[in-house]
């Protein structure tokens, strides 16, 4: 046996004398012989054990169970496409030398990163480009922001080249004053960010990150940092350079001038940006939103309120014979059943949203059986009497499970909704008969007792697809036997946790017995990746939607400082309050309605890079589009409430006097 280091840990207190002690799992002993680096999560990050698979005769014959993964490493210089080619030709001559197992059976080669990385890829590459687009919203709002303040001091520029500064060593001021506002938030970012690692590592789900924690990778914090020192350069000098090469007696005299022409227009086009990239995000994390809520209220085909799980594997020996495991379970469900609260509890193989079942073929009596490589596959659950009303299943025709269905009774099987509809067309399913594998026997006909609603096997996300169900007391086989016991109560699920427990060791001391856990959080935790998600592209949105609302309020702030005079003689000449803020709003409206526009489209050519990750939900929602759009609309008409009402507040008597 080989430790994991979390179990070395856990249970050894990581001394090194453990190597070579003994461990009895499942009552046969077993020696350590090495353990594990805290950074080996394969396959998964909650494998504690390693112990070695135990081939005999009976496995190494069976050629009609496909339950193993081989893991493997190219040969230096030979590609996956050359090994691919070469297990194709292997599976090929297996196919030849064995039709009736290995027709229409291949091998696929994946390379461990892919298998991995698949199911997140497209949600990483989602998030990573909403970061981008933050990026760029800040990048626009610091140089916006810079464009401003530089703007504002354009008169000290003036005077100071005046009074015989020369114009590189203003450059140089301004370019060290951006530079120290950059290496300030620098700082600051680089400790937020230290933070903001340490939080999502915490809270991300697991499947996110099976290979490590996250942690701040150099490369990435050095180009957000250079990033930083260059839009904070590049942005303050501008204005600087600007000032420098206007005819100082024309700026000196006319005090109101602030360099307007070329900053003023980049200013306008960064706003409008920033509404346009902030607009992008809001869409983006409001469809999220949308598939969050359509995944909340997709049918289960359970109830998961009111239940809990509590694993209880068999193995070794001792439950080897099938008697003995149908012994177990009778007494188990006895003793939870009459616990006080409970109202059903039942043993399945395994749970929905947590696997996809054991692949079987069957034969459906009446028609002809297929050729070797075309033969029907489902999945297929192993339950005991009181599984469906345990975890909250509608039987939707005839009946489940119960005591009477016993090894030397009638076979019998439950089969889902999809599988009734597909192989029994408008025909009642109930009384039909069906046999697993891949060839008939005469005896080994099983009888349709009930139909069941769907259920999702893997995700909430995914279609359901046809599933069988088989009673535990007529299922001999050891692998794949009923381990996940769920229990529905009256009050608190897991008030009831003790008492079961007690109950399972009650019936055998010496069976393990897991934490129990209730299926409400199971199925949070099938939801958790999209829940994170969602949270990730809402936090990005609601930076953007604040850095669009800062930029814009900088502009119209600096507007009115620059057009405090022109508004000074229009209201001495009786233009009104309503007039002045008319103005202000009306430029307002400009870069709010051409950023809207930019960003529209710019989100209609990005959509489909996020259509995978959305349910139910299309990719050009107008009811998600239409209500972002008057949110940032309002959110960006709010920053402006403040310069206008500064604008129509001005006294034009003062106003002029001090032109």
């Amino acid at each position: 046996m080989v430790l994991g280091h979390r179990f070395w840990q856990r249970r050894h207190g990581g001394q090194a004398n453990v190597i070579g002690q003994t461990i009895v799992l499942d009552g046969r002993p077993f020696q350590v012989v090495g353990v594990m680096p805290p950074s080996f999560t394969f396959p998964a990050q909650v494998i504690d054990l390693w112990i070695p698979f135990r081939w005999n005769a009976e496995r190494r014959n069976n050629r009609r169970d496909h339950y193993l993964w081989i893991a493997g490493r190219l040969k230096e210089g030979v590609s996956p496409v050359t090994a691919q080619a070469e297990m194709k030709a292997i599976a090929a001559g297996l196919a030849k030398a064995y039709p009736e197992t290995n027709t229409n059976l291949g091998c696929n080669i994946e390379s461990l990163r892919d298998h991995y990385a698949g199911d997140v890829r497209p949600a990483l590459l989602a998030l990573m480009g909403a970061v981008s687009l933050l990026m760029l919203v800040a990048c626009a709002n610091v140089a916006n922001l810079l464009l401003a303040r530089s703007a504002r001091r354009s008169q000290e520029w003036f005077v100071r080249i005046a009074l015989g500064a020369g114009r590189g060593r203003v450059v140089r001021q301004a370019l060290a004053e951006s530079l120290l506002v950059a290496l300030v938030g620098a700082v600051i970012g680089v400790s937020l960010a230290a933070g903001a690692v340490r939080a999502l590592d915490i809270l991300k789900p697991g499947g996110i990150a099976e290979t490590g924690s996250a942690q701040l990778s150099l490369p990435v914090l050095a180009f957000a940092v250079s990033l930083t020192l260059l839009t904070s350069a590049l942005f303050g000098l501008l204005p600087a350079l600007q000032s420098s090469r206007v005819d100082l007696a024309k700026g000196l005299k006319d005090r109101s001038r602030m360099v307007t022409g070329n900053s003023g227009r980049i200013r306008n086009i960064l706003v409008a940006g920033e509404v346009a990239l902030s607009l992008c995000l809001l869409i983006g994390a409001g469809l999220m939103l949308r598939t969050l809520v359509a995944l909340n209220n997709a049918p289960l085909g359970f109830l998961p309120a009111g239940a809990m799980l509590i694993s209880t594997p068999l193995g070794g020996e001792k439950y080897r014979p099938h008697d003995a495991r149908v012994r177990f379970f009778q007494q188990v469900l006895e003793r939870v059943n009459a616990l006080p609260g409970v109202t059903a509890a039942g043993y399945t193989s395994h749970i929905p949203l947590t696997f996809g079942g054991d692949q079987n073929s069957f034969l459906i009596e009446g028609r002809p059986v297929p050729p070797p490589g075309q033969l029907d596959i489902g999945p297929v659950r192993i339950v005991s009497p009181g599984y469906f009303q345990a975890v909250g299943t509608p039987v939707i025709a005839g009946r489940s499970f119960d005591t009477y269905d016993i090894a030397d009774s009638e076979r019998v099987v439950v089969v889902n909704q999809s599988f009734a509809r597909r192989f029994w067309p408008g025909e009642d399913a109930v009384g039909k008969r069906m046999q697993r594998g891949s060839a008939i026997v005469e005896n080994g006909w099983f009888r349709v007792i009930g139909v069941v609603q769907d259920t999702p096997q893997v995700s909430v996300e995914t279609q359901a697809k046809i599933e069988i169900y088989l009673p535990h007391t007529q299922f001999r086989g050891y692998f794949f036997v009923p381990k996940d016991l769920v229990v529905r109560t009256e009050g608190a699920p897991l008030a009831l946790a003790g008492p079961v427990r007690d109950a399972v060791h009650a019936v055998d001391k010496d069976q393990p017995v897991s934490q129990a856990v209730t299926l409400d959080a199971k199925v949070a935790g099938a939801l958790a990746h999209r829940r994170f998600q969602s949270v990730l592209f809402m936090g990005f949105a609601v930076i953007a939607l604040t850095l669009a609302a800062v930029g814009l309020f900088g502009v119209l702030s600096q507007l009115v400082t620059q057009r405090e005079r022109e508004f000074g003689i229009r209201m001495a000449m009786g233009a009104r309050t309503s007039d002045v803020l008319r103005m202000v709003f009306r430029q307002a409206f400009a870069l709010v309605l051409t950023g809207t526009a930019a960003g529209i489209l710019g989100y209609l050519a990005l959509s489909r890079f996020i259509s995978s990750l959305l349910y139910q939900v299309s990719t050009t929602d107008p009811m998600t589009i239409a209500a972002v759009t008057a949110l940032l609309t309002a959110v960006a008409l709010l920053a402006c409430l403040v310069p206008a009402w500064r604008a129509a507040r001005l006294d034009p008597m003062v106003v002029l006097r001090d032109q």
